[in-house]
């Protein structure tokens, strides 16, 4: 039965990695026209978008295929417990291909710059994720994410994606705010809850950081299952 959940999200892979080595070459495009004009620093650009689509996309994908798969899956036998075991598993399989692939993409992408701009100086970026000890434990909350976006997309509807889509927004705009209110000494409100809650995290043990994205994704899978036990199916 969990197979069968497996296999109905075969399209969801394919799509992930089409879509990601799309943004891969697009970005290496954008990397040597930016190294063209300005050659001092390099950056990791094309694993950077490739990343960003893991993240958002797959989010998004496993939003709406959740639902879709929910139903048919129901109506072929399959129990609510394996629908969302299977689920489970396969979103480990589908992130961890894709996780696969991004770094493959971020060793291509490193030794283009050593060949090609090898005088230049580095930025720090993704590869600090990519190359930290704290990428497994991401991996894992983003899986616990991903279900659990999925659950409740299907329970509430276009409500949830709007949420997303605000966070997303969110996502893409604080950053470079928060980075230009530092560098001109600004105090904010954004900058104020930044760095309470970097007070907070520096008090966890380093264990604790580690452990803390698990915990959460555990949670996440646990609302989700209990979602799944109280969705109704549309029938075929």
């Amino acid at each position: 039965m969990i197979t069968k959940v497996m296999k109905l999200r075969l399209p969801e892979l394919v799509g992930i990695l089409i879509i990601q080595c799309i943004a891969f070459l697009v970005g290496t495009v954008i990397l040597h026209v930016v190294m063209h004009f300005d050659p001092s620093e390099s950056f990791e650009i094309a694993t950077l978008l490739a990343a960003m689509i893991v993240v958002f996309v797959g989010v998004a994908m496993g939003m709406v295929y959740y639902e879709r798969n929910f139903n048919l899956a129901i109506s072929m036998g399959v129990t609510r417990k394996d629908y969302i075991t299977g689920y489970i598993l396969s979103t480990i399989m589908i992130e961890g291909i894709a996780v696969i692939v991004l770094y493959i993409m971020h060793w291509i992408e490193k030794f283009e710059i050593r060949l090609f701009y090898s005088a230049s100086a580095q930025e720090v970026g993704i590869e600090k994720v990519l190359d930290g000890k704290y990428v497994l434990p991401i991996i894992i909350l983003f899986i616990g994410i991903t279900v659990l976006f999925g659950a409740l997309a299907m329970r509430f509807g276009k409500k949830i994606y709007v949420i997303i889509y605000f966070l997303w927004i969110m996502m893409c705009i604080l950053p470079g705010r928060l980075s230009d209110a530092y560098e001109e000494g600004r105090t904010t409100i954004f900058t104020q809850i930044a760095d309470a809650i970097s007070n907070i995290f520096r008090q966890i043990p380093q264990f604790g950081l580690l452990l803390l994205p698990i915990i959460v994704s555990i949670i996440c899978m646990c609302i989700a299952v209990f979602l799944a036990k109280k969705q109704s199916v549309e029938r075929f």
